[in-house]
């Protein structure tokens, strides 16, 4: 190997090491260690329905598609399941730095009435609601700042698209990520769950 990719290699390496130190013996080391994204969204839906009904919310599951009903694919997946009967779609992040939390592929385009954002921590987990409404109207509003906001695609297009549709992109974009500063506070009309 390379002696410049073998340097970059071991920074990358003790970065992963770190974050590791974090949650070794700890509550939730096991949900951390979960290496597929798509075992850990699922694991962290029903984790969620758990403790949500456990809370006191009423929890449904979203209705099963009846027999030889032909879904289309984009909105087979549009939310995950059902909060006091509205459609809410679930964000996971677990990258706990103490810095921020990242959710991942925010979808304004599907289907779903309230986002909720699970954070999982070492020793605990949190949850946030809310609506698409109010988080459309918090993206309007840090559009023009330098952080918060990412858009798919990188930064190059996230100006171009900028450009393009100034405070109206989060109607124009089919693909978000959020980075949340720990300092920074929830966006207006959020409300913790738990």
């Amino acid at each position: 190997m390379d002696k410049d990719v073998s340097e970059i290699m071991k920074i990358y390496k003790k970065k992963d090491e770190e974050a590791k130190k974090d949650w070794l013996g700890t509550t939730n080391e096991w949900f951390y260690s979960i290496s597929s994204p798509k075992r850990k969204g699922s694991c962290a839906e029903k984790i969620a329905k758990d403790i949500l009904l456990k809370s006191g919310f009423d929890v449904e599951n979203k209705p099963k598609k009846k027999k030889g009903e032909k879904v289309d694919k984009k909105s087979k997946s549009d939310y995950d399941f059902l909060l006091n009967k509205k459609k809410v779609e679930l964000k996971l992040s677990c990258d706990y730095m103490g810095k921020s939390s990242t959710f991942f592929q925010i979808r304004p385009w599907q289907d779903y009435e309230y986002l909720v954002f699970m954070i999982v921590e070492p020793e605990d987990v949190t949850m946030y609601s809310i609506t698409k409404e109010d988080f459309k109207k918090y993206c309007k509003k840090v559009c023009d700042d330098k952080h918060s906001i990412i858009y798919a695609g990188g930064k190059k297009k996230m100006g171009i698209l900028k450009e393009r549709y100034g405070k109206n992109l989060f109607d124009h974009y089919d693909l978000f990520h959020w980075v949340k500063k720990t300092n920074e506070s929830w966006p207006k009309g959020t409300k913790k769950l738990i």
